[in-house]
């Protein structure tokens, strides 16, 4: 059973509904945060401001921070799934394809020729006989080549 991809305009709805609903949220925390730092500002301004407006207005800042950084964190994930449904090619357009492409084709029969391969055999090599002008390297050298530990040196 083949299943058939949905198309572009579905495919961007959630996305689409997303990107919407974050710029909303995104603009009520703002406003909301505008709001509640001037009502802060004019209660530590004037001398008549209560501890109601006072510690009132800094925890109203504080829930409208958040609301104002969720809104953000939702701008940023739906353009980076727009950004993933583009790269997949959700917005491109198909083209359709026939059902029954085999059967007006026609084939010609790949013909492949054989090779036949020769066994190479390899001959044991002898192992090389030392010559005889090479000093062997296990023997000692000649005493009379070494310097004197008497003699003085230069």
């Amino acid at each position: 059973m083949t299943h058939s991809r949905p198309s572009a305009a579905v495919a961007l709805v959630v996305p689409t509904i997303a990107l919407a609903g974050s710029a909303v949220v995104t603009v009520i925390g703002a406003m909301w945060t505008s709001q509640a730092n001037a009502t802060l500002t004019a209660a530590l301004t004037s001398g008549t401001g209560t501890a109601v407006d006072v510690y009132g207005s800094q925890s109203e800042i504080v829930v409208s921070s958040g609301l104002l950084t969720g809104g953000i964190v939702g701008l940023v994930v739906s353009l980076a799934l727009f950004a993933v449904l583009i790269g997949f090619g959700a917005l491109s357009r198909r083209a359709s394809v026939p059902a029954l492409v085999a059967e007006s084709a026609e084939f010609e029969p790949v013909v492949v020729e054989e090779t036949v391969v020769e066994e190479v055999v390899v001959e044991a090599a002898a192992p090389a006989e030392p010559t005889a002008d090479a000093p062997d390297p296990a023997d000692p050298a000649d005493p009379a080549d070494a310097p004197d530990p008497a003699a003085p040196r230069a």
